[in-house]
């Protein structure tokens, strides 16, 4: 009687699907058509990864393209040119064409959030001047496949470059639907000509023609791209935001020269008030660093001079702050930095009249920045190499 049930209860795997059924999608492109949008899907091609003799000769992934109406009748007309069901739980990037975020990707982000196979750690990216496919079409030297090289750059540059940042499908829903905190995603762009990202034979050369590149971050409100931050706006919302470590500053000497610190430890508070009815925001910055370079002409044994550094970082962070939040309130009308989340939090009962006219209440609002800034290490060395040298 036991075995029988047994029998019963181990039905197998209904839904189970073999390996080589499955056209793996390691990044989708969503651009803006005539029709509605055109989906692309970057496919790693098993072949051409695996270690074995003779690979190389194909590309390591194949781009496909198909328009829709809608995201999932785009996804489901790829299935007329491709060989095998699309797999998508995989993803490591989605790119958004510019064209397509200015007009609106609640739409399809809606799809990506409920399709079941989808996960939601990928990285969500703008193509800045391209199309979503031109992006996805361009393969990649020290990485074979250009989702992973995407995602690993964007990584990378997210701790080493204060101008760009990562952002989940999770995080960009959020604050599509958040009044108080508007979502932002960083721009990937393309240097060289499109028409030669796809052509393998480029690789040939040690420096390729065409290379993808991160390039600032953008501003969104609501569920469209309301604009870009430049490089050092994108800094200053970074630098607002909190949590940077191993990005450099580099500030000027007295008599010429530059010195260059490494940011090892930041936290920031982000605060806001409402005082006679009208809201107020502050952030608050605590920097700790080492200087990493010195090509200038100072002792850096002398508190005096450490304490100057320390001043100029102050006011270069704190300026940059500024520059961030003057470009979000004048120009883009988009809360990056959260200040609306923040008066909330402070006071949900001034903030139930405030989010009603919020965008035009936080132009108005005035933002006090105050850094403080500490150098904790000068290095091993204490007389700059080229004042020794010219000795």
């Amino acid at each position: 009687m036991f075995s029988a049930v047994a029998l019963v209860l181990l039905t197998g795997c209904w839904n189970r699907r073999e390996l080589n059924e499955l056209a793996i999608a390691a990044a989708l492109g969503i651009d803006k058509s005539e029709s509605g949008l055109k989906l692309s899907v970057q496919v790693i091609n098993p072949g051409e990864i695996a270690d074995r003799k003779g690979a190389g000769k194909q590309p390591p992934v194949v781009t496909f393209e198909a328009e829709g109406r809608t995201f999932m009748e785009a996804l489901h007309r790829l299935t007329t040119e491709m060989p095998r069901r699309i797999y998508l739980a995989h993803l490591r990037m989605v790119i958004i064409g510019e064209e397509m975020a200015r007009s609106g990707i609640g739409k399809a982000l809606d799809a990506l959030s409920r399709y079941y196979e989808v996960r939601t750690d990928y990285y969500v990216v703008v193509a800045r001047g391209q199309t979503a496919a031109h992006i996805l079409e361009t393969l990649t030297s020290l990485e074979k496949i250009p989702a992973n090289s995407m995602n690993t750059s964007l990584d990378i540059s997210e701790k080493a470059w204060a101008a760009t940042g990562k952002t989940t499908l999770n995080d960009l829903i959020s604050g599509i639907h958040n009044i108080g905190r508007s979502a932002v995603m960083s721009g990937i762009t393309l240097d060289g000509n499109p028409a030669d990202g796809p052509e393998m034979n480029r690789f040939q050369s040690t420096k390729p023609p065409v290379i993808l590149r991160y390039s600032g971050i953008g501003a969104m409100k609501g569920d469209k791209l309301a604009g870009w931050l430049s490089e050092t706006e994108s800094k200053g919302f970074r630098f607002a935001k909190g949590n940077l470590t191993n990005t450099g500053l580099v500030v000027p000497c007295p008599a010429g020269g530059y010195a260059d610190v490494e940011l090892v430890r930041m936290n920031s508070k982000v605060k806001g008030k409402v005082a006679g009815g009208s809201p107020a925001g502050s952030v608050t910055i605590r920097v700790e660093g080492m200087l990493t370079e010195v090509s200038c002409d100072i002792d850096v044994m002398k508190r005096k001079t450490i304490s100057r550094l320390e001043r100029e970082i102050e006011d270069e962070i704190e300026e940059a702050v500024h520059a961030a939040v003057r470009r979000s309130q004048d120009d883009l009308r988009s809360d990056v930095i959260g200040f609306g989340e923040a008066i909330h939090r402070a006071n949900p009962k001034a903030w139930r009249n405030l989010k009603r006219n919020w965008p035009q209440a936080f132009r108005k609002m005035k933002v006090d920045v105050n850094v403080d800034m500490k150098i904790r290490r000068i290095g091993t060395v204490n007389e700059p190499a080229a004042k020794k040298t010219e000795e």
